[in-house]
């Protein structure tokens, strides 16, 4: 099969490299610390795949067996310098922790050409080697290097765990039993993988191995007391550790080093429990060698396990480990929908009709209703659950909790999961719902969730009051960067209720993206069921005020936009033209079933994230919207007493009519959004 190494991120044109030689030395050095931020953005987001391997590599090496790294060139060469490092850090045994390079030995210090096209060397050292019970970690940033691909494949065969690191995020996710894919992008020199992809590389295999090697008990906290003294400077070092942490001076501390033979956790167990060295050896044998257990300390690790706990506890898991000691003896209220989910994906109002010492009384459920169902814009109706609990719509006959309703309540519960844009009606819910619990002196309480979009950045004009909707409440940017509890703070500025409750999340911080939470993401409405959906949302989701199709009515929402009169190729091919970050393009024809174009094809593009961090929407929309006013300027046609409502203001409009470019515009926006970043400091909640 011939490859396309066009299809390779690694290999790809990077264009803000394109005047690399004509740069100066610091606007360089300042690009490549960019492209690095992006990069160690990318391996943050493979944490719960890097966490898997962990376990991967703990659980089988407890059970006697070995970890091999396999690769060419770079990759190879990380592989070796891990496998070298560990034997004095950890004091693992010489063949416990491998690395196979492509080529050979000579290949470490001299490229041989064409070695990482042949499998056959691979393919016979684990036929030597390998058993069932190894771990074969494939290391290739492009991802189709043959020496690794066939390592994994050849391991497989023969009942090894294997896993692939790999900066290619197209590479197979079923090629290895954990596939760790970063998309590092396009290097600062095209397809010099010793930079971005190697450094992302390195980070990988160091948590592989380091973590690997805690979680089998070959650190005390940070120490690293089962480290290999065999030089001047390591046998000081150890015996440094022996003084901290047995509590004993340097001339005990050096001859414990030596009656423990050069075993450090032996001597800090017999330091701490003045006993001898055999009754160390053996209490450090049946605690499976944790000193921490040896001392009889509480070992907070949980059994070895493939699935690896959320990063991020939202506030309704914050709430449920108190116990719900907020909601005891209380008659609650609660808004919620089929977002309202623990991280075990129970539902809130389960957990609490179970429940004896708190009385739910009241179910409220914004737009798209209590199961999340109902399109957008339809009106929803009151119901009532199989237990006779009240569900009342605040998206029908009302957009707020209705005074007597409000007197029975003690607290009203808020837990919706948002999408982080302005135009999205959730936070709008909660706005109304935060004024009526003022106006009837009940408690407001919001369980924060993450924002899907990240909390780091911000896109759009600030909203003009003068424009205010339901559907768009705040004087915020399109994109804002804010979760619930922290939108709810802003918004009681100006309420003032004094008994306004916000639970934070906890492990959240404002760089993370979804994949970041480790927490399974349920689609808050109809069209948007996955975080890359609420992305693109943002920006697709402003031409509902053109007559543009966003895909509705298809299988893919706001990852299609176009309209039976767009040429698709022509607006593909502008759009690639502008190298816009973190989002990719290709030509599309689609079908809507319903919505506007129904039944009738359309031409367009489609949309796909391929770096949530470094994609900006809002700025997509702006620079497609005056493509197409160059392209079709009879046929695109903006509503213009729609467009403020989503964009912010009238200025889209003036600049768009007067003939401005898309970049004044968003220099506008863009100002807005920066000057927002400084406004809403005194109302975050996370770093």
């Amino acid at each position: 099969m011939t490859l396309n190494y066009d299809d390779i991120p690694t290999e790809r044109l990077n264009p803000r490299a394109k005047n690399l030689d004509r740069m100066s030395v610091p606007d360089a050095v300042r690009l490549m610390e960019r492209e690095d931020a992006r990069m160690l953005a990318a391996v943050r987001r493979a944490g719960p795949e890097i966490a898997r391997g962990v376990e991967l590599i703990a659980r089988r090496m407890a059970a006697g067996g070995r970890l091999y790294f396999f690769g060419a060139g770079t990759s190879g060469r990380l592989g070796v310098l891990e496998a070298a490092e560990c034997p004095p850090t950890f004091d693992t045994a010489p063949n416990q922790i491998q690395a196979v390079m492509a080529g050979g030995r000579s290949s470490v210090f001299r490229s041989r050409e064409g070695a990482e096209d042949e499998g056959e060397e691979a393919v016979a050292f684990i036929r030597r080697n390998v058993r069932k019970k190894d771990v074969v970690i494939g290391v290739a940033a492009s991802g189709v290097t043959a020496f690794a691909k066939t390592a994994i494949e050849s391991a497989r065969r023969w009942g090894a765990a294997t896993i692939l690191v790999t900066c290619n995020p197209s590479a197979p996710k079923n090629s290895a039993d954990v596939t760790i894919a970063v998309d590092t992008g396009p290097e600062v020199i095209s397809g010099s993988t010793r930079l971005k992809a190697g450094t992302a590389t390195k980070i990988i295999l160091n948590r592989l191995t380091t973590l690997a090697m805690v979680r089998l008990g070959k650190t005390y906290g940070p120490y690293m007391v089962d480290l290999q003294p065999r030089s001047n400077k390591l046998t000081a070092r150890a015996i440094r550790l022996i003084r901290l942490l047995g509590g004993v001076g340097e001339a005990e501390a050096d001859a414990l080093f030596r009656v423990a033979k050069g075993k450090v956790k032996t001597a800090i167990l017999m330091a701490r429990r003045k006993i001898d060295f055999p009754s160390a050896e053996a209490r450090l044998k049946k605690a499976g060698g944790f000193l921490a257990k040896a001392l009889g300390l509480l070992l907070l690790l949980m059994p070895f396990s493939l699935h690896a706990a959320p990063a991020v506890k939202t506030g309704l898991d914050v709430l449920e480990a108190r116990d719900f000691a907020e909601l005891k003896g209380k008659r609650v209220g609660v808004i919620i929908n089929q977002t309202s989910v623990d991280a075990r994906g129970r539902r809130l109002v389960d957990l609490l009709k179970k429940r004896k010492d708190v009385k739910l009384i009241a179910i409220f459920s914004p737009e798209h209703g209590y199961s999340g169902t109902e399109d957008s814009g339809r009106r929803v109706e009151n119901g009532s659950t199989k237990e006779g609990i009240p569900i009342y719509s605040l998206y029908g006959a009302t957009l707020r909790p209705a005074p007597a309703v409000m007197q029975g309540i003690d607290v009203l519960v808020f837990d919706l999961q948002d999408v982080g844009v302005r135009f999205y009606t959730y936070l709008s819910t909660m706005a109304n719902a935060l004024e009526a619990a003022k106006a009837a002196d009940v408690e407001f309480m919001v369980l924060d969730r993450p924002n899907p979009l990240g909390g780091d950045v911000t896109e759009g004009e600030i909203l003009d009051p003068a424009v205010r909707r339901f559907t768009g409440r705040f004087s915020v940017p399109v994109r804002h960067g804010m979760t619930a509890g922290e939108i709810a703070r802003l918004h009681n500025k100006t309420v003032g209720h004094p008994r306004l409750v916000v639970v934070p999340m906890e492990g959240w911080r404002r760089t993370m993206r979804w994949k970041d939470t480790g927490l399974k993401f349920v689609g808050p409405s109809p069209n948007i069921r996955t975080p890359e959906q609420a992305m693109l949302y943002s920006g697709i989701g402003c031409f509902e005020a053109t007559n543009v199709s966003v895909g509705r009515g298809t299988a893919s929402p706001f990852h299609l936009f176009g309209a039976p009169w767009l040429d698709g190729n022509a607006l593909a091919t502008r759009l690639k033209a502008l190298n816009l970050p973190g989002i990719s393009i290709e030509t599309a024809r689609f079908k809507p079933a319903k919505d506007l174009y129904a039944g009738r094809e359309c031409g367009g593009v489609r949309l796909t994230v391929t770096d949530a961090v470094a994609a900006r929407p809002v700025e997509f929309f702006v620079r497609a919207a005056w493509i197409l006013r160059d392209l079709s300027p009879k046929d695109f046609q903006p509503r213009w007493d729609e467009m403020p409502v989503v964009t912010g203001t009238n200025t889209f409009e003036t600049l768009y009519k007067s003939g401005a470019t898309d970049d004044d515009y968003l220099k506008k926006a863009d100002e807005d959004s920066r000057r927002f970043l400084e406004e809403r400091k005194p109302t975050l909640l996370y770093e």
